[in-house]
């Protein structure tokens, strides 16, 4: 259940993603897809306040009915959308057709270097979301302080996502990304000097506003590296999205667990995942706009 569950999900975002590639392209996709990403980094503020809502007045197997619900509205909704896809660029729907489309998505060095970048900012992501109970309630002993803390990283996301748009129009999409994911990295890079003269453990405030500042960069790097993969791309963009989506999260889950194996009780490994992690990025994507033909 959980496995068709995921299925549909992986769905829903591969066509999201799809269907704004075909409506856009370059600085008005990124612009887009920051709104889209806005509202799903929320989803972790608004979520479990909704679930514990339902088990306050319901049975715990209420929350699966909702969710096939919402679902079922979801794809009520769906049926309203047009066709975005233009009849010259339809594949015919076999594996000889998807494989070519798939061998044009890592033939582009564009796509190639951005896909990895996202990929590596998935990765300390996931090492955050794994790790973070167990830094506020274990390593700080606040775990009541646990839904407040990681509210407020992703509505410090969710925010900076929504200025996006406007930083992409004074400053420009590929130029804005230069300049993020290198003034990310130092500010990853003084995360960890300032975890190293802690001993591993800052002060709890501290810590908080290190992480604003990583995640605040997030908002900036998220939706932008996967416009900018996705940019040479229209003529096949569910395939596209499909691959990019794949890579990226596989890639991602991989390198977090490699990372969260080493957890130590300290913050040491979460500081290191940004820092490391950000510099593989950093590096990806630079090689990518070098092949950029825009």
């Amino acid at each position: 259940a959980r496995f068709l569950w995921g299925v549909g999900a992986a769905g829903a975002r591969v066509i999201a993603l799809s269907i704004v590639r075909d409506q856009f392209e370059g600085e008005a996709m990124a612009k887009m897809m920051s709104f889209i990403m806005a509202i799903f980094i929320m989803v972790p503020v608004v979520a479990p306040a909704i679930g514990a809502a339902i088990i306050a007045v319901a049975p715990w197997r209420a929350l699966f009915w909702f969710v096939a619900v919402f679902a079922g509205g979801v794809a009520l909704w769906a049926r309203r959308l047009p066709e975005t896809l233009k009849p010259e660029d339809r594949l015919e729907l076999s594996f000889r057709r998807i494989l070519d489309a798939g061998k044009a998505v890592v033939s582009q060095r564009t796509t190639v270097g951005f896909t990895i970048a996202a990929a590596c900012t998935t990765g300390a992501l996931l090492v955050w979301l794994s790790l973070a109970e167990l830094v506020v309630g274990d390593v700080y002993g606040r775990l009541e302080d646990f839904p407040i803390f990681f509210g407020g990283m992703a509505a410090i996301t969710g925010g900076v996502m929504i200025v996006n748009s406007r930083l992409i129009d004074r400053v420009g999409l590929h130029r804005l990304v230069a300049i993020v994911t290198k003034t990310y990295v130092v500010a990853a890079g003084f995360f960890v000097l300032i975890v190293v003269l802690y001993d591993g453990v800052p002060p709890f405030g501290l810590l908080f506003v290190l992480l604003s500042v990583v995640f605040g960069h997030y908002g900036l790097i998220i939706p932008n590296f996967t416009s900018i993969a996705m940019q040479p791309l229209g003529h096949i963009a569910g395939t596209a999205s499909s691959v990019i989506g794949a890579t990226s999260t596989f890639l991602g889950v991989v390198l977090a667990a490699l990372i969260t194996a080493q957890f130590d009780d300290t913050v040491f490994p979460v500081a290191m995942a940004f820092f490391g992690l950000g510099v593989i990025a950093l590096i990806a994507s630079s090689w990518g706009e070098r092949h950029w033909q825009g």
